[in-house]
């Protein structure tokens, strides 16, 4: 029997720790934190989160991608604007598959989304700074236990 696994998503805080730093004081119970780019911060300042390369991350601490291996599920980590996720969600789903990965956490559009594709579940947390669409800064709880994966909208 798989064990309840609670994880954070969270992108595109453009420099704001105290959002980042909020987020994570708020769920002690979690043990996985995932940031899918764009911190602007250097890579000390990201301690006990798993974080990839966002367009706005330089120097190049970061990298690009990550895979990660939670209970039985893989979670494929990027910003997603090497994969143009702004135009079409179809290259990030194939490079998810092809790493076989059933869940890719992304970023860069700013915006929430949480939609499968071609059986895989693509997530993004939308901003912690500030959503495109015009909604309050966001970020995203991930559940994965027995019975499947699921996702809540949090605002900040």
């Amino acid at each position: 029997m798989e064990e309840r696994l609670e994880i954070i998503v969270m992108s595109d805080s453009h420099g704001d720790m105290d959002a980042v730093y909020g987020v994570k004081a708020l769920h002690t119970e979690c043990s996985t934190f995932i940031h899918c780019g764009d911190s602007e911060v250097l890579k000390s300042r990201m301690e006990g989160i798993v974080t990839v390369a966002g367009n706005r991350d330089w120097p190049l601490e970061y990298p690009l991608e990550e895979i990660l291996e939670i209970g039985r599920h893989r979670i494929y980590i990027t910003h997603g604007h090497t994969l143009r996720v702004n135009a079409t969600l179809e290259l990030l789903a194939e490079k998810a598959a092809s790493l076989q990965c059933g869940i890719a956490c992304f970023g860069h559009t700013h915006r929430y989304t949480d939609t499968t594709l071609n059986g895989i579940r693509l997530l993004n947390p939308g901003s912690l700074l500030r959503n495109k669409d015009g909604s309050p800064p966001c970020y995203m709880k991930l559940v994965l236990d027995e019975d499947g994966i699921y996702t809540e909208r949090k605002l900040w």
